[in-house]
């Protein structure tokens, strides 16, 4: 378990140094601007808690179907997101700023994954 959450935790860091200078680089008005790097610290922050949660069921039930796994993700991400998101476009938001988050961060977790079990 604690091998998953440091994996986990170096997950959510990379995922975050990657995600701001994208967005800077896509939306070029969101530089400083401190909304989405509110939304991503949150975002990963909770999406990381989940997503060990998620991790950790899928450990203790031999469960190894990647495509169940990712979908279960984009499934919490909009969890999140209308959970956090009280008033204004939450599919917008889902779809410019949580979806490609959890997808790098899914990405990044399956390469860690599977450089630390060779």
């Amino acid at each position: 378990m604690l091998d998953i959450l440091k994996k986990k935790i170096v997950t959510a860091f990379i995922t975050f140094f990657v995600s701001i200078p994208a967005y800077w680089i896509i939306f070029p008005d969101s530089r400083g601007n401190l909304f989405i790097t509110l939304v991503l610290i949150i975002g990963l922050f909770f999406g990381s808690i989940l997503s060990l949660i998620t991790e950790f069921i899928f450990s203790r039930y031999k469960i190894q179907n990647l495509t169940i796994n990712y979908l279960i993700h984009i499934l919490l991400g909009i969890l999140l997101d209308f959970i956090f998101i009280d008033n204004g476009p939450k599919l917008k938001i889902f779809l410019v700023i949580v979806f490609p988050v959890l997808t790098v961060y899914f990405i990044i977790y399956r390469i860690i994954d599977k450089k630390s079990s060779h």
